[in-house]
């Protein structure tokens, strides 16, 4: 079976799949006690410092693998976002300003978690990335299919594209770009990418699963070889040789300093 065929079914009733993932045993016990428990963090240091629900939030945020960074997360978290200035807005990556709105305790203090909001949303986040998990254990490609389809809407440039990882590699793997091209002046890759995807396009549900499909249909046809001679499979990904960035160019872009994530 095509990977866009495990992502359509996985996305053809999606409230059934993360309702039955959220009654997963582990998955049940860690909702509840988020649900039960989050109203009595009160600071920074106490959010940090309860290990079973700083953990449920960073994974709902999809930080799960920043969670040791605890030092980095207070000082995100006790600098707020109110201003450019702050430390989680000099981040490149979205998903610490994104964790930061939501856990403002720098502008609500004692308030932040008495919000409903902020619990049902948490939850609901966190039930995506358990959806997320499981398309991984099927394919990582399914896994980041996935959390760019839940996140691309959240980043408002191409420069935020470009300080996440996963949302970059599947921009790069989409549009043929080489892995070569991270090692160009940041400017230019902006601008490579900028001519090629329009992120405005995202915000359009039929585009945004097109682009899906289309890295979905890439990827199946760079590592499937069955895939690779399904020609549906080819008219979905497009030309990729064609959409990519020549030798020449990269050569001629060399004298460009270099930028490094």
């Amino acid at each position: 079976m095509s990977l866009i065929s495990n992502y359509t079914m996985m996305t053809a009733n999606t409230d059934r799949t993360l309702t039955n993932l959220a009654k997963q045993p582990q998955a049940a016990r860690d909702i509840a006690y988020f649900q039960a428990n989050i109203g009595t963090i009160k600071t920074v240091d106490d959010f940090v410092g309860n290990t079973r629900i700083f953990n449920f939030a960073m994974k709902a945020y999809g930080l799960d693998d920043m969670t040791y960074a605890k030092a980095f997360l207070k000082k995100a978290l006790k600098d707020g976002v109110a201003t450019s200035d702050t430390f989680a807005m000099k981040l490149s990556d979205p998903r610490f300003k994104a964790f930061v709105t939501a856990f403002n305790f720098a502008a609500n203090g004692t308030a932040t978690t008495s919000s409903e909001t902020l619990k049902t949303t948490t939850v609901d986040k966190y039930k995506q990335a358990l959806l997320e998990d499981s398309a991984g254990q099927q394919d990582p490609s399914l896994k980041i299919a996935m959390y760019f389809k839940d996140n691309i809407n959240s980043v408002t440039s191409i420069y935020g594209i470009m300080g996440n990882k996963a949302l970059y590699q599947m921009v790069q793997t989409t549009l043929g770009l080489p892995a070569a091209m991270s090692n160009i002046d940041i400017d230019q890759q902006a601008k490579f990418i900028s001519a090629k995807f329009n992120l405005d396009d995202m915000k359009d549900p039929k585009k945004l699963d097109n682009f899906v499909k289309r890295y979905l249909a890439v990827y199946d046809m760079t590592n499937n070889t069955s895939a690779a001679s399904n020609p549906a499979v080819s008219i979905l990904s497009g030309d990729t040789t064609a959409t990519g960035v020549s030798q020449s160019t990269l050569l001629s872009l060399q004298s460009y300093k270099r930028y490094s994530f």
